[in-house]
Order: structure tokens, then sequence, then C-alpha cells
């Protein structure tokens, strides 16, 4: 499992971040935050249940 923690990460969350990364995803923050996140992963080719979210804020 890789983990990716965006407050310590220096680069922008985008395509290239999170093509580094495999299945499945974990994402957790505030709603815009993990619905852009849950976009990009869609976009790399993630199936929704592969992509687990948390919502807040």
């Amino acid at each position: 499992m890789n983990l990716l923690y965006t407050r310590t990460h220096t680069a922008r969350l985008d395509h290239a971040v999170l093509a580094e990364q495999a299945p499945p995803a974990y994402v957790r923050g505030l709603t815009a935050f993990v619905e852009h996140a849950a976009d990009l992963l869609t976009g790399l080719g993630y199936l929704p249940d592969d992509i687990r979210t948390a919502r807040h804020g």
C-alpha cells in the first residue's frame, strides 16, 4: 500500500501524482478536495469500487 499525505506532499494533487499510486484509493478531506481527487482517479481508470471516500467540512 502506498500512502500519499497531501499535507506533507509539496506538489499539487494531479494526474501525474496519482498515476504513481495503485488501487485501492482512500481519500479523506473536505468535500471539494474529495470530489476532485475522485474525479482524477476515475480519469486514471480506477473503478468506483476502488475509491473509498470520507468527507468532512
